[in-house]
């Protein structure tokens, strides 16, 4: 909309003194007509913002604020003429804007109650699905791990060492909540396997020992088919471990995901940030960058010092200059 730029004629020739307020509303109600001031005021009152109809922005807003603008702007150029009234002027543009304004604060504050409630139920989405997907990465990577110590256990106290993980994990309800009974089923599922990986363990450490013993007893006959049974044995170990992980990696490919919905709600973008500056240490800037920083001398601590040192009979010397810590005392002519 193009801005009107004359006074109306029937003001240009009265004198300021003789302007009234009514005169002045006549003037403005040209301008509030071509705007179509009651329909959008009309239209302001007639809006509420919810959570649920939250836009990303409002034409409606922009519209009014550029009436606000344009009426404040408009008013200069009216009263320029009439300098001696323009407080009438500012009265009656007020009394134009305030509605408006009003209207625009009010939505506003409910934009913002909107857009804030939205961010939060998207952040508590975001949050629940976080929250989930931390439960599933645990229990992959506890059955993994576990399946590492089991199959890389050596010792019988190794393999128990694996099962008071596994108990211990198991405790843990508050943290995996409805993913609790999923992990202990998993755990459990590796039961069988573990417990026969700790029998082939003490049956190779048992015909380790007869071994030794047969060969203690040069006893060729014993040792010959001990030998044989425990190659035997640590294949079937290989073999165990083998299913052991075939078993883990078909339990993380099956633990659940749950997709946690995320709400298709509208926020309203915050007003661009700028950069500002402050200084923290100032001797430091002043050693790096000498040109950024003004030495400014205080001159009446400088006369005070000089005062002193007159006292203390500094200058009682034939000499025309001393300098004292960066400072040159001189003698001056004067009359």
């Amino acid at each position: 909309m193009e801005q009107q730029s004359n006074n109306l004629p029937a003001l240009r020739g009265v004198a300021p003194d003789k302007i009234t307020k009514q005169q002045i509303v006549a003037l403005f109600n040209t301008e509030t007509i071509r705007w179509n001031y009651n329909k959008m005021l009309q239209g302001l009152q007639g809006m509420s913002v919810t959570k649920e109809n939250l836009k990303s922005e409002y034409s409606e807003f922009k519209e009014a604020d550029k009436f606000i603008k344009s009426i404040t702007d408009w008013r200069k150029a009216q009263a320029a003429p009439f300098n001696s009234v323009d407080a009438l002027f500012l009265e009656v543009s007020k009394e134009i804007i305030e509605p408006i304004s009003a209207e625009l604060q009010r939505l506003k504050v409910q934009v913002k109650a909107a857009s804030d409630a939205n961010a939060a139920e998207i952040a508590q989405a975001r949050k629940e699905q976080e929250r989930k997907d931390a439960i599933v990465r645990s229990i992959g990577t506890f059955i993994n791990n576990c399946t590492t110590y089991i199959v890389t256990a050596t010792t019988d106290d190794q393999i128990v060492l694996v099962q008071k993980r596994i108990g211990s994990e198991k405790s843990k309800k508050t943290f995996y909540a409805e993913y609790w009974q999923e992990l202990a089923d998993k755990c459990n599922s590796l039961d069988v396997l573990i417990n026969q990986q700790k029998e082939k363990i003490r049956e190779i450490k048992k015909m380790n020992d007869e071994f030794e013993q047969a060969l203690k007893n040069n006893d060729d006959t014993k040792a010959t088919e001990l030998k044989e049974g425990l190659e035997l044995a640590n294949m079937e170990l290989v073999e165990n471990s083998i299913r052991l992980q075939e078993k883990a990696f078909d339990e993380s490919l099956s633990i659940s995901t749950v997709e946690v919905g995320q709400p298709d709600l509208n926020v309203t973008k915050g007003k661009s940030n700028r950069w500002r500056w402050k200084v923290l240490d100032i001797d430091f800037l002043r050693k790096k960058f000498p040109a950024f920083t003004k030495v400014v001398l205080d001159e009446e601590k400088i006369e005070a010092f000089m005062k002193e040192q007159r006292e203390a009979g500094l200058f009682k010397t034939e000499e025309t200059e001393i300098q004292v810590n960066g400072i040159t005392f001189y003698k001056e002519k004067y009359l």
